[in-house]
């Protein structure tokens, strides 16, 4: 035991060697993850795009086939329109929300306790636009009970409005109701 107390004050005394980093590896550190972060940052935020148009799309063509399903199943026009509070339909902008609803008068339009709601569409996030080419320039589209798509075929483009260049995509329709996805479609 005399051993271990003699030789405490001395280890007391002894300069220990001090751990950590010195100031020059610590910038250097920092200002090689400050330009990984500022090379990586524009393709993710190209990915994060892609992918909203790529979700945006995906509904879109969830809401046509919800259409054909439904008018087949309930023998009954469906319809879609634009909507921009959830409850009614409004004229032509698709990007403020959509109504799926059975309208057995098929006149286009969403009346509370005579046609039956089927899908509320919030509106799309961020700068995607929804516009439609063709189809008479529709304000709504409708679905008879055999599933199909009266009048002039069309097509409805999503895009990004927030660049330009072969970004958007196409969901084309043919009188048949059938949806048919073109990609990397030029987009103003």
């Amino acid at each position: 035991m005399k051993r271990i107390l003699r030789n405490a004050p001395q280890a007391a005394q002894r300069p220990s060697r001090l751990c950590g980093f010195t100031l020059v590896e610590m910038l250097v550190t920092v200002s090689i993850a400050v330009i990984m972060v500022g090379w990586a940052a524009p393709s993710f935020l190209q990915s994060v795009r892609n992918n909203r148009i790529t979700t945006d799309t995906n509904s879109l063509i969830s809401d046509i086939a919800l259409m054909r399903s439904e008018a087949v199943k309930r023998s009954l026009a469906v319809t879609m329109c634009a909507s921009t509070d959830g409850a009614n339909c409004s004229a032509g902008n698709w990007t403020s929300g959509r109504l799926v609803f059975a309208d057995p008068d098929g006149d286009g339009s969403f009346t509370a306790g005579e046609d039956i709601l089927i899908r509320v569409h919030e509106p799309m996030a961020g700068t995607d636009t929804i516009t439609v080419a063709g189809l008479g320039g529709a304000t709504f589209l409708q679905v008879t009970s055999g599933g199909l798509l009266p009048g002039a075929a069309g097509s409805l483009k999503v895009c990004d409005t927030s660049r330009s260049g072969t970004y958007g995509r196409s969901v084309d329709l043919i009188a048949t109701g059938r949806a048919h996805l073109t990609k990397d479609v030029a987009c103003p």
